[in-house]
């Protein structure tokens, strides 16, 4: 009989609040939006490991908002016996208290928690009207709708025809994003046609498989579930005549799933035999005890056709995989970059 593998993460925060068990590197409760008891050291500046996560539907998934929400400031509310305050005029995103910028999707502050839906945008300047756009800049029709905690609308970005680039030098939906490379993704647009490709970006970029839905997996290639990033290693015969590696006997293995943690650090691991494993927060040969996003049976890696297959088993919040290569999109997929998702439109 296999031994389960429990990858509870040991490093949680329970909220003083409603009790709900955050991971460490959270300033404020997933779940009532309460600080937690324990403070967080701020990230790196420039592209950070991408952590973070979202939901559609409803429902939680990896990538976007880096801290939940905290309580309303009361600031906001002027005294009873004085007229209401004008509210500020400020850049979109930009925090009143600590003038941090955060992701057009944020309802709070990730750096202090300030309310952030009820401070008033600058209105742009009336600009004048645009000169006609060259044919290479011309819009597609291909549309990237950004989607917030409740898999609602909360932006639009329309492709232009033919090859571009989309990041952080992109601004927009995309400025404020640090776990966007500058130059993240690749498009083309052309005929009706859209592909895109990871342009060797840090942090990838993940497409949502849906329900019983198989894809193969490539060795090195990461797939998401909840809050959990997960590898694929294809396990090598040693050479003949040669060395092997000590450790766990490779016999009937086609290969390992590693938890990754970090760049280049994959802990710990459990082998995928011909029969294939089940991974899920509370069913499986892999367990996530501690992710509330990750379904009790979530998905099954398994051996068909001559090659390791990932299945989502009807999970809540979806299954995300790795792009290697350029990938042709279809009307309503979803895509997982730094940490906010796209649907596609065209």
């Amino acid at each position: 009989m296999r031994a389960q593998v429990n990858f509870a993460r040991d490093h949680v925060i329970s909220c003083l609040s409603c009790n709900k068990q955050n991971q460490d590197h959270y300033r404020f409760c997933l779940g009532c939006g309460h600080e937690l008891p324990r403070a967080v050291a701020e990230s790196d500046a420039g592209d950070a490991p991408l952590e973070e996560h979202t939901q559609v539907g409803g429902k939680a998934i990896a990538g976007l908002e880096p801290a939940a929400p905290a309580a309303v400031a009361p600031s906001l509310e002027a005294p009873a016996a004085a007229p209401p305050a004008a509210p500020v005029a400020l850049p979109p995103g930009m925090c009143p208290e600590c003038e941090t910028i955060n992701p057009p999707t944020n309802r709070f502050c990730a750096s202090c928690g300030f309310r952030l839906d009820l401070v008033k945008a600058a209105a742009p300047a009336p600009a004048p009207a645009p000169a006609p756009a060259p044919a290479a800049t011309l819009g597609s029709g291909a549309i990237l709708v950004a989607l917030d905690a409740e898999g609602q609308e909360v932006g639009r970005y329309e492709l232009p025809r033919g090859a571009s680039f989309v990041g952080r030098a992109t601004g927009g939906l995309f400025g404020a994003d640090p776990f966007l490379s500058p130059e993240h993704a690749a498009f083309n647009a052309v005929e009706g046609r859209v592909t895109v490709r990871d342009n060797s970006s840090l942090n990838g970029v993940f497409r949502r498989i849906v329900a019983d839905q198989s894809v193969a997996l490539a060795s090195g290639q990461q797939f998401r579930i909840g809050q959990e990033l997960l590898r694929f290693d294809v396990i090598e015969p040693p050479p003949e005549g040669g060395v092997s590696v000590q450790g766990a006997s490779a016999d009937g293995l086609l290969g390992r799933i590693g938890l990754v943690v970090g760049r280049e650090r994959r802990e710990p691991s459990i082998g995928v035999t011909s029969r294939g494993i089940n991974l899920g927060r509370e069913r499986g040969d892999a367990t996530f005890a501690n992710d509330g996003y990750v379904s009790g049976l979530h998905c099954h890696v398994g051996y068909a056709n001559g090659a390791v297959h990932l299945t989502d088993l009807g999970s809540s919040n979806g299954t995300f995989v790795q792009l290697l290569g350029d990938h042709e999109l279809s009307n309503g997929e979803v895509l997982l970059m730094g940490q906010q998702l796209f649907r596609f439109n065209n």
